[in-house]
């Protein structure tokens, strides 16, 4: 039986022990994915809790358990492989695609090598994030995945995070998958303390051999970390180059569009 998140509810998250009371709510829709936002706050934890339920309700299973732990943003927490179109780029990206392809349906490999994969384009609104997340939705959902925990977090909000000494920091070192979205971004102002940090995190992972997904505005001989840093990336990923096309906004009105044909009613209120 499910329950409808509601404000002041004592919710518990998944099926670990985390728990925590919702003090604020928000509903979200596409024509993919609908449910509540909520906020929770978590006792000792530090900082309040974003967490998505499916259709509003409470849920158990081990997908949604996955998905809500991984902190992937909402608005790609319901894209998968068939959501993402190659085609809105106009060019031959055959390449690209076989190396996404390949991370998924080889994931094994992946995981067992430590390697992973660096999505990068200098245009944004190309879709580096969403075929980032893509990806890991795709695993997220496989029935072998049980064991599968992924997280996904920013560059800037890692670094926020030690800035803070949240012990949540921790959890995006030592996850199976990590989606570390946008690295570069957190160094474009003149602050050298931001780079010992990224280093940490991905010296930690590149040793334990644990795959990342990395997505950057910056070719990797562009990114403006330490050079320890932009080595082990180097020699664990494999690069996507997307096209320096925005196709997030030609998504966009794909979906607006389809939202207005879908709502369009024969009623006028102003007559």
């Amino acid at each position: 039986m499910k329950e409808k998140i509601k404000l002041g509810m004592n919710v518990k998250t998944s099926m670990s022990d985390i728990t925590g009371n919702v003090i604020r709510v928000r509903e979200y829709a596409d024509q993919y994915i609908s449910g509540t936002l909520a906020e929770l706050e978590v006792e000792n934890y530090g900082n309040t809790q974003d967490y998505f339920f499916r259709d509003g309700t409470i849920t158990v299973t081990e997908e949604e358990r996955r998905q809500q732990l991984s902190k992937i943003p909402v608005e790609y927490a319901g894209k998968y492989a068939k959501d993402f179109n190659f085609e809105l780029y106009g060019s031959d990206i055959s390449a690209q695609k076989k190396i996404a392809n390949s991370f998924v349906l080889n994931f094994k490999k992946y995981l067992m090598s430590g390697n992973g994969l660096y999505i990068f384009s200098k245009t944004k609104g190309t879709g580096k994030t969403m075929l980032a997340c893509v990806l890991a939705n795709e695993l997220i959902k496989k029935s072998d995945a049980c064991g599968l925990n992924v997280k996904y977090v920013t560059a800037q909000g890692y670094i926020e995070m030690i800035r803070e000494r949240t012990g949540e920091a921790y959890t995006y070192k030592d996850c199976t998958l990590l989606i570390f979205d946008d690295i570069g971004s957190e160094t474009s102002r003149e602050d050298s303390w931001t780079k010992a940090p990224v280093f940490d995190l991905v010296n930690y992972r590149y040793s334990n051999h644990l795959p990342t997904i990395y997505t950057s505005n910056f070719p990797m001989d562009e990114l403006k970390e330490d050079e320890r840093t932009i080595d082990r990336i180097v020699s664990s990923s494999a690069p996507i180059a997307l096209p320096n096309v925005p196709i997030r906004r030609q998504q966009g009105l794909k979906e607006i569009s389809r939202f207005m044909r879908e709502t369009d009613v024969s009623e006028n209120i102003f007559d």
